[in-house]
């Protein structure tokens, strides 16, 4: 979906064209998979990380076309929204120094970032959901003028025949329903995504292990507990975005259906080119642009890949030396600094690694479902039931979970300094103390009831002084 296109009307033959070459390309992925057709990529890792631009009130600034045209930097691109931004920081070998480069890297981008605010009298803010957000200031007036995100609305709509999104959430205290006649619902969150590239005959293990981490990135990650003011799930992302991109898609062999957004159908058996097989018969096609390219190209394959949203994904790209494979974990909400932003990254790699080289038994896909629904919901004091018997989610990682994260960043040959800083510094004492994000934005609206604006500049200012959100102050 971050395709650029400029195809914007479509008639059936278009369709039938789009769904021809795509059965074509698939037919031959299937061939790179049987045959080795793929490039050996090595261990290499990269992100994504969107953000918010907001004025000094606090309030979300739809100033991204102004803001991206005078930072100019082609690591930093348009969201769906005018009023988000996202940084594609660049890509690291899975090596000893991999964490701190990648704090560098995004220190150095931020700063750039935030000098180009100020000169435009804006803020820049890593956060899951503004709290100063309000439902009239999502609609399509604030979409970002790009040909795919109008064709993305279009095409929603029209595969719902043009029926209004409905939306509704319960949290503990509060609950929100209401009707969405466009996409725009989804631009309420932004997330980190993280990509994570390793050797051929890992990647089904990797995939897996990426699912097995879920509950946990979306309980140690959780900072959207607001949505337009009312108090919701610890991370309301995970249910706003699966319901803002509410499409048919397909019943499994339990006549469970199995949505465009989604966790998924269940652990990988063989190889990722199942997930490739679903994609072509489970799921609708949303955008047919025509595209000539050869068939080794995988155009096609690839949109129609990037328009099914599962929080972890295989993501194909054919570069100059060939075809490789990577796996794209989108559970993470962006935020709060960039030091808690690189502990998770740090996480992921380190429990995915882990699993590749200590295997823990898969528990049954329902469960883990459930867990990461319920991590959603509750947050670090989620009770999960997969890993055994019940228990709280945050006693989990204390005890098992953070221990196998370090020695997964230890194979890899991170030094015992990086693993104390980012695992037993910043990821320990923000379970503990139940502080993520969402936790610091609760406690604070306790002790200060409805006052998102303060909140919000409360917020910016311990992001800009850089402190892990653990030791946040209220």
């Amino acid at each position: 979906m971050g395709e650029n296109i400029q195809q914007e009307s479509f008639e059936e033959k278009d369709f039938q064209h789009f769904k021809d070459r795509l059965r074509k390309e698939t037919a031959r992925l299937c061939q790179w998979f049987q045959n080795d057709g793929f490039v050996e990529p090595g261990r290499h890792v990269g992100m994504e990380l969107e953000n918010w631009l907001i004025n000094p009130k606090g309030e979300g600034a739809a100033k991204n076309e102004a803001f991206l045209a005078e930072l100019n930097d082609e690591h930093v691109v348009y969201e769906l929204s005018q009023y988000n931004t996202e940084i594609n920081a660049p890509c690291h070998e899975l090596k000893g120094s991999f964490l701190g480069a990648i704090e560098a890297d995004l220190s150095c981008l931020w700063q750039k970032m935030s000098l180009v605010a100020q000169k435009q009298n804006l803020r820049c803010l890593m956060i899951g959901t503004l709290p100063t957000l309000k439902p009239d200031m999502l609609t399509t007036a604030v979409m970002s003028n790009a040909p795919r995100y109008r064709v993305l609305n279009q095409q929603v709509m029209n595969l719902r025949q043009n029926r209004p999104i409905g939306f509704s959430l319960k949290g503990d205290r509060e609950s929100l329903a209401a009707n969405y006649d466009s996409v725009m619902l989804e631009a309420s969150a932004t997330s980190m995504q993280v990509h994570f590239q390793c050797p051929l005959n890992q990647l089904k293990d990797a995939y897996n292990a990426s699912l097995l981490a879920s509950p946990f990135s979306a309980a140690l990650s959780a900072n959207t507990p607001l949505l337009f003011g009312k108090e919701l799930w610890h991370e309301s992302r995970i249910p706003t975005f699966e319901q803002a991109l509410a499409l048919p898609g397909f019943h499994n062999l339990e006549g469970a259906l199995i949505n465009r957004v989604t966790l998924g159908n269940g652990y990988i058996r063989d190889s990722l080119m199942e997930i490739f097989l679903e994609n072509l018969d489970g799921y609708p096609i949303l955008m047919p642009v025509q595209m000539e390219e050869p068939i080794d190209a995988m155009r096609h394959v690839n949109l129609h890949n990037g328009s099914i949203w599962r929080w972890n994904r295989p993501v194909l790209q054919v570069g100059p030396k060939g075809p490789h494979l990577r796996i794209e974990h989108r559970v993470m909400a962006s935020g709060p600094t960039i030091r808690d932003v690189v502990a998770n990254v740090a996480f992921y790699v380190g429990f995915t690694q882990a699993y590749l080289e200590d295997p823990i038994p898969l528990p049954a896909f329902p469960a883990l479902r459930h867990d990461f629904y319920e991590a959603a919901r509750k947050g670090l004091d989620a009770e999960i039931t997969a890993f055994g018997c019940k228990r709280r989610l945050k006693d989990h990682l204390l005890r098992e979970a953070l221990p196998r994260v370090g020695e997964g960043l230890k194979h890899l040959g991170v030094d015992q300094k990086a693993i104390q800083t980012y695992v037993w510094e910043t990821l320990e004492p923000r379970v503990a103390s139940s502080q993520n994000g969402a936790g610091y934005q609760l406690r604070y609206l306790e002790k200060h009831p409805s006052d998102l604006t303060g909140l919000v500049q409360a917020y910016h200012h311990h992001q800009q002084s850089g402190a892990p959100v653990h030791t946040w102050v209220i």
